[in-house]
């Protein structure tokens, strides 16, 4: 309600990394509606995540994650298909937001071997890359209970998707609070000086095919990097715990239902070298 939008989400929300509206409970129906209407709705769809943009997330519509539902809210009229969500998340940037926050979707199960995720994640590169954004967030919402489902050890788990598309080769430094040189001053607290001076490991070899942009694996599926047109773009990045990086899928997957199968080489072009900043 209103004193709860007031007296906490506006309070909080510079202390956020993101939110993540459902659009897809019957309060707003881009599906139907589209964005800029109300329709049958009680708002229209880009008036509530304007409202997210500049109340509550200081105008950086990075932060705010659209929600979608494939098939599971009928009753709301708000089941939406891969094609009506990459128009609407093309018209929120083409029109409004050049570089928003992505989306992520209800639920794992109704993505049926990834056809619908795989072609909005197609949409959200491209918008990407067009856009010069750094990154655009792509998340299950069922993401938050990866680690719960493991612990539970649930026979035969759901798995869970968790797509980032590749950011374009000029991508910017990464925030000051999450770069290597703020965790190593960090890490550097708890060196005992008495200890003897490690040497550190050499910076990873990663490699693309020639014109390739993707995700590839690196360490056993442990780890991945994103290729763009042919040339490796940004550091190494790691799995969630539980998961292996699986190319053919090009998502993260639960460890036992990846058969890790990474290219060791890149035949015709030769090896990159990524140096963190």
């Amino acid at each position: 309600g209103k004193p709860y939008y007031d007296d906490v989400l506006k309070k909080v929300g510079p202390l956020l990394d993101f939110v993540m509206p459902q659009y897809y409970n019957g309060v707003t129906r881009p599906a139907l509606d589209g964005l800029t209407n109300r329709g049958r709705g009680a708002m229209a769809t880009l008036d509530h995540y304007k409202n997210l943009v500049h109340d509550i997330m200081d105008g950086d519509a990075t932060r705010v994650v659209f929600g979608f539902c494939i098939q599971d809210c009928s009753r709301t009229n708000s089941n939406i298909n891969a094609g009506q969500a990459s128009i609407v998340l093309q018209e929120l940037a083409t029109n409004y937001y050049p570089c928003h926050g992505g989306a992520f979707f209800w639920v794992v199960k109704h993505d049926i071997s990834g056809r619908w995720s795989m072609s909005v994640k197609s949409a959200l590169d491209n918008l990407a890359v067009k856009n010069s954004c750094h990154l655009t967030h792509f998340f299950s919402s069922l993401g938050a209970m990866l680690e719960q489902q493991q612990a539970e050890s649930t026979p035969e788990p759901e798995p869970n998707v968790i797509i980032l598309p590749a950011p374009p080769a000029s991508a910017p430094p990464p925030n000051t609070l999450l770069s290597p040189a703020f965790w190593e001053a960090f890490a550097a607290l708890f060196i005992n000086d008495d200890e003897e001076p490690t040497t550190p490991p050499p910076a990873p070899v990663m490699c693309c095919p020639p014109n390739y942009t993707g995700l590839r694996a690196y360490d056993d599926c442990a780890q991945y990097y994103h290729c763009v047109e042919g040339v490796v773009t940004g550091p190494l990045l790691k799995v969630p715990v539980g998961t292996l990086f699986d190319e053919t899928m090009q998502n993260f997957n639960f460890a036992n239902l990846v058969a890790c199968r990474q290219k060791s080489s890149c035949s015709g072009t030769r090896n990159l070298r990524y140096l963190s900043p």
